[in-house]
């Protein structure tokens, strides 16, 4: 975690100094616990299913796999079952049961850091059941809330084992209508888990991601479906992104930001809310996003100049550029092309805000010209507020049934000048 201020201050003739605190009190832990997920049995699964993977990369033992128990009838309960380092009775009482503290802030090796995961489990239930085995001690402890409303823990009992080291979190699930929900939200929880966990209770099945494009550039996919909103992932853990202002902060680039694209960051690109439901939009976050785009830009500029290069006619081109930039996902690699080539069939010497950036060039042809070079007679004639039209007084959609002249059907309006000289 990068704990540095962006701004840091400087200061002289300070008398005094005092820092800010956090009492311990009911309120605090609640909104801690309850308060901080909107989506409590999602954030339970991905919080404990990650700090599960931590463990077992902490061991060495990243290609492992964990245990995951869903609630069923005859089993009513929720569990995650690492096989990790495991804890020992001092590291239950002083880091696991400690709200910000973390063994993880300083390594971009494990998803978790903020100290805040392993008490996710109070956003659902007042109390959880954790057994804890390190060097074949097994310590069972039970998490609960107790009567002035604050989290604790009671050392149950210890006894030797033979188990593997590990950490299993236990609760029950006593709102049958939340079984579903368990099933739910953990297959949307682990479909980007590199692992997936052992599934025991009720059935969970974890469809294989189905891209349309993968791996446009390393990292970058575009996704199957309807779903056009692009998210991150970063540590397994999916976040939508939404980044603010971003006409200024991308520019151009911002209409890569409805594509249904899928971008991958290393653990510590980005900066993400304590709930971890979605991005901190911190300037660090805004850059790797930038970065990750603008390579993607880059690749599908070279696409564009490959194909531009195999077409004969100018005009060909510009209308299969036109239709290749209605795609939001082509849109800013076709202006890119067209204002770093000059393309002479657009205007790119209009101010980028200009709804007419980048349009086709209008160009101006003599009526005697249509009729002797084209074989077209000018029958009509229009006048609008914002431009002058001639036509063959068909409507817009008859226009593609013309085909007795050689003129490109798409064209369908001539510019004209309004005193109607040509």
């Amino acid at each position: 975690l990068n704990t540095a201020p962006d701004n840091p201050v400087s200061m002289g003739g300070i008398a005094h100094v005092s820092e800010f605190k956090i009492r311990n009190s009911a309120k605090a832990f609640g909104i801690l616990s309850s308060g901080l997920y909107a989506n409590k049995i999602r954030a339970i699964i991905r919080e404990l299913g990650c700090n599960a993977v931590d463990s077992h990369v902490a061991a060495g033992r990243a290609d492992a796999e964990f245990d995951v128990h869903l609630p069923t009838m005859l089993a009513p309960h929720f569990a995650i079952r690492d096989y990790g380092t495991g804890l020992n009775h001092d590291q239950v009482c002083n880091i696991y049961t400690t709200y910000f503290e973390s063994t993880k802030a300083d390594s971009n090796d494990f998803i978790g850091a903020l100290g805040l995961g392993s008490k996710s489990p109070f956003s659902y239930t007042d109390n959880f059941t954790v057994t804890a085995i390190q060097g074949g001690q097994r310590g069972i402890y039970s998490a609960f809330i107790n009567d002035t409303g604050v989290p604790s823990v009671a050392l149950m009992g210890q006894d030797i084992t033979d188990e593997p080291d590990g950490v299993e979190v236990r609760f029950a699930v006593e709102n049958r209508g939340d079984f579903g929900k368990f099933v739910e939200e953990a297959q949307s929880v682990f479909k980007h888990f590199r692992v997936k966990p052992n599934f025991t209770g009720s059935k969970a099945t974890i469809d294989k991601n189905v891209y349309r494009r993968e791996n446009i550039v390393p990292g970058v996919h575009e996704r199957e479906g309807y779903d056009r909103k692009n998210y991150a992932i970063m540590g397994h853990i999916e976040y939508p992104i939404d980044v603010p202002n971003a006409d200024q902060t991308l520019g151009e680039l911002r209409y890569l930001l409805g594509c249904g694209l899928e971008l991958h960051f290393a653990i510590g690109e980005l900066d993400f809310q304590a709930s971890r439901e979605g991005l901190s939009y911190i300037p660090q976050t805004i850059e790797s996003i930038k970065r990750k785009l603008e390579a993607l830009n880059a690749q599908l500029v070279v696409h564009i100049s490959e194909k531009a290069a195999e077409f004969d006619n100018l005009w060909t081109r510009a209308i299969w550029l036109t239709k290749k930039r209605d795609d939001r996902l082509w849109t800013a690699a076709v202006t890119k092309f067209v204002t770093d080539t000059k393309d002479p069939m657009f205007e790119t010497d209009v101010p980028t805000n200009n709804y007419q950036y980048g349009r086709l060039t209008p160009f101006k042809i003599t009526a005697a010209d249509l009729a002797k070079k084209y074989n077209i007679e000018l029958r009509g004639f229009t006048k609008g507020r914002s431009q002058n039209t001639c036509s063959n007084m068909k409507s817009d959609y008859d226009y593609e049934s013309v085909t007795k002249t050689p003129i490109p059907v798409s064209y369908t309006h001539l510019t004209l000048p309004t005193n109607r000289e040509v």
